[in-house]
């Protein structure tokens, strides 16, 4: 099963806005490798809410590894 939350929010003039993701991975067979992540950062929206850049850090949880700092950078087109 996998699963992805994220809220925000947009500041209209500037165009960006902070934001935080929580997302899982769970398997049905226990490997051992299941994975939990949240994330923050913030959004650039040069084109209202068709297009946007996000950059975030945060931690990611993989079965029993050790906690991993996670950086993303990333992208979102909507078509519409």
């Amino acid at each position: 099963h996998a699963w992805l939350t994220e809220a925000g929010y947009y500041f209209h003039k500037p165009r960006v806005g902070p934001f935080m993701q929580l997302s899982g991975l769970s398997y049905k067979v226990n490997n051992g490798k299941n994975q939990s992540t949240y994330l923050g950062g913030l959004a650039w929206w040069p084109q209202g809410h068709r297009f946007n850049i996000k950059l975030g850090i945060g931690r990611m949880k993989m079965g029993s590894d050790p906690r991993r700092i996670q950086v993303a950078l990333q992208t979102q087109l909507y078509i519409y």
